[in-house]
């Protein structure tokens, strides 16, 4: 109930921040409650019915710390990555990350692992398709030059030479799983 509600706030204050300045927002409410029941009790009603104060709808968002925040930046690089791919992710408490790849569950809860799995599933094989893709186009380069060679030695008065049929050739680098 509403009574029950108020008691159980601690402080209630508005703070004006750059982002509400910047675009011209109400300031915004920070609640601080006695308990954490009452809290979770709020998050949950908001999540299924949203709260409205005089016709206007209420925006409740769940506060994370600072240092939890910071953690959380480490981790960037990899939430960029899974972002772009259009993987879904699930913050770990108080460090990680939890989501699935390929049919399998990967849980990164430190910033070495999440290094060790983008080298290994994104950028790994990115920059092996570069480098294979860069030695093909070398290739192709250097048989249309003999190619062009062959073709002028024929035509200056020399015996014409057999034709070669110009294909490209692909570095054949197998990778094995370790």
């Amino acid at each position: 109930t509403i009574e029950k509600m108020k008691d159980a706030m601690d402080e209630t204050f508005r703070v004006h921040t750059r982002y509400a300045i910047r675009n011209k927002l109400p300031r915004e409410v920070h609640i601080r409650f006695t308990k954490k029941t009452t809290k979770t009790q709020i998050l949950q009603m908001t999540r299924d019915k949203a709260l409205k104060y005089k016709e206007k709808e209420i925006t409740i968002l769940k506060q994370i710390p600072r240092r939890i925040r910071e953690i959380r930046r480490e981790y960037s690089f990899l939430t960029k990555e899974l972002l772009k791919r259009g993987i879904n992710y699930r913050w770990l408490i108080p460090e990680g990350l939890l989501f699935t790849w390929r049919e399998q569950r990967h849980r990164i809860d430190t910033l070495d692992k999440a290094e060790l799995f983008v080298m290994e599933y994104f950028r790994g094989k990115d920059e092996m398709r570069s480098h294979d893709q860069s030695l093909i186009n070398l290739q192709e380069k250097e048989l249309m030059q003999m190619f062009e060679e062959e073709k002028e030695e024929g035509a200056v008065g020399g015996a014409p030479k057999e034709q070669r049929e110009v294909r490209s050739t692909r570095a054949i680098n197998p990778t094995y799983k370790v």
